[in-house]
């Protein structure tokens, strides 16, 4: 896409017809520079998201970044995104401020998301490289290894070059 050079690849553990796979996260890394890793979830008919604490806690060690407790101005550092989905939004947040918002309830309103980055403002912020953590190898394996472990899939995408930075 306008001379970057962009591969992707979906990695899950095999089923019978994908029928076991329980969700999806993303793995998007700039090559040698940067990465993040997105975990995607959607509303409940109720319009609530529920809060998935193991899930969101594995989330959270994959950044490298000192985190918790959230603070606003780590975010064009953070490696770990939390999004939500729904039909007619995306919002975009870091782990740590998704865990926030959660604080101990089992499920939270669509309502207490709103303040996240749209999904155009994320993705162009990382393809600039001016958000995402700087690659941590480690961290990485040990989240594709989870990803796995809960029978989600992964999306993997691996650019190699910048876009109009």
């Amino acid at each position: 896409i306008d001379g970057v050079r962009i591969e992707i690849r979906v990695l899950h553990r095999r089923g019978i017809r994908q029928s076991d796979i329980k969700g999806a996260d993303l793995l998007y890394e700039i090559a040698g520079h940067k990465f993040v890793l997105v975990q995607y979830k959607a509303p409940n008919s109720q319009g609530r998201i529920a809060r998935d604490a193991a899930q969101l806690d594995n989330l959270i060690q994959s950044c490298p970044n000192p985190c918790p407790p959230h603070a606003r101005h780590y975010w064009p550092s953070c490696g770990s995104w939390y999004a939500i989905h729904s039909s007619s939004q995306a919002l975009y947040f870091p782990a740590c401020e998704a865990n926030a918002i959660f604080d101990n309830h089992g499920s939270r309103s669509m309502e207490r998301f709103r303040d996240g980055l749209g999904a155009d403002v994320f993705e162009q912020l990382f393809a600039k490289c001016w958000s995402g953590a700087r690659i941590a190898p480690t961290n990485l394996a040990f989240s594709v290894w989870s990803t796995m472990e809960e029978d989600r899939v992964l999306f993997s995408i691996l650019q190699d070059g910048f876009f109009g930075r």
